[in-house]
């Protein structure tokens, strides 16, 4: 119960120090399934920032497109490889005329992740996930990046599903190791429609470590997905 305590403590000091940011992600997931029995999802992800005063985001945050192959090992434990993902940051830079400025920076990532169900009844799964990327980018020096996550899918019913998790992200870099990069604390809420089509609706409260100073960026980000099995 101390234990619980202090890391409700610890996410109020974080959240109190942080920098606030209001952001909303859309991705799209295309799934096919082949006759050895691995699974192929497509994703493609859209970001969108406020800049400066904007009440609402609409500047480009990021744009990604993902491959990632599933096998099933058993019935609890699923192996996960992205051989390829391109991303592009976008960041943007005021100008002393009031313009912007828009600087990209492309990011060439691969991946590899084991997912292990450790909880199962009719109609809860708890599951641990643990994955390492290699990311290459366009103007900065290669990193790795851990992630680890600890979730649960609660299937209220035929047609929805609560999907909350937390994760936490520690990244290496040439000149320096971050063991806390950011963590992630998500609630999501997965409408199916039929077998082949769903929409997720999530919120997630991101912070992220700021490595020139002690304080966290607190980013609200409003998720949606949608998701497609062929």
């Amino acid at each position: 119960m101390k234990g619980l305590f202090l890391i409700i403590a610890l996410i109020a000091s974080l959240t109190l120090q942080a920098q606030h940011k209001d952001n909303i992600w859309l991705r799209s997931t295309f799934t096919a399934q082949d006759k050895f029995g691995l699974i192929y999802d497509f994703e493609l992800q859209h970001r969108l920032q406020p800049i400066n005063n904007d009440n609402l985001p609409n500047h480009i945050l990021l744009n990604s497109a993902r491959l990632w192959i599933h096998y099933n090992i058993n019935n609890k434990l699923k192996l996960s490889v992205s051989p390829i993902a391109l991303f592009y940051h976008i960041q943007w830079k005021s100008l002393s005329n009031q313009d912007l400025q828009k600087i990209q920076t492309r990011e060439y990532r691969n991946s590899i992740a084991l997912n292990y169900q450790f909880f199962t009844r009719k109609k809860v799964n708890l599951y641990i996930r643990s994955a390492i990327a290699g990311r290459v980018f366009s103007n900065k020096s290669p990193q790795f990046r851990w992630r680890n996550r600890i979730g649960a899918d609660w299937k209220i019913n035929k047609k929805y599903t609560l999907k909350p998790f937390y994760e936490i992200f520690y990244q290496s870099q040439k000149d320096y190791f971050i063991p806390l990069e950011q963590m992630r604390f998500n609630f999501g809420l997965q409408r199916n429609f039929n077998k082949k089509f769903s929409i997720e609706l999530a919120y997630m409260l991101l912070l992220k470590h700021n490595i020139y100073n002690a304080n966290f960026l607190k980013e609200d980000n409003f998720i949606i997905n949608l998701q497609y099995k062929f």
